[in-house]
């Protein structure tokens, strides 16, 4: 089975859950970014050890008003460094900061989720991290 490292802003949690559960429909076992983690914790090293370990990266594009997508984009260069397949799913388009999207990286697929089923995200999701 593969598994996935899902990082999402506050404003995402919702529907990075629900994508969550149709990838685990698909046959692909999620991690929740702070799912585990803990206050006190050595946080850092256990998004490396959960990044590290996955078998893709899936970015949830963080909201063009969220404040806290700079620990998203964070942890997705923890991804780059690790040398794992970053998916970039967009929930909205119209609401994010397309200048954001890092549609010119190698190793990125970038999927707009804002008209299809997330059934269909989940198994782009699990083709991408195939490959």
């Amino acid at each position: 089975m593969k598994n996935v490292f899902i990082s999402y802003d506050n404003q995402n949690r919702e529907f990075a859950s629900k994508l969550a559960t149709s990838l685990e429909k698909v046959g692909v076992k999620p991690f929740l970014s702070g799912q585990e983690f803990r206050t006190g914790s050595n946080w850092l090293e256990g998004l490396k050890d959960h990044v590290k370990t996955a078998d893709g990266f899936v970015l949830v594009m963080p909201a063009a008003t969220s404040g806290s997508s700079n620990s998203s984009f964070f942890e997705v260069g923890v991804a780059r460094a690790f040398g794992k397949k970053v998916v970039v799913v967009v929930p909205d388009i119209d609401n994010v900061d397309r200048t954001n999207i890092p549609i010119d990286i190698a190793n990125t697929v970038v999927i707009d989720a804002a008209k299809q089923p997330l059934k269909s995200v989940a198994a782009t999701v699990l083709g991408a991290v195939d490959k």
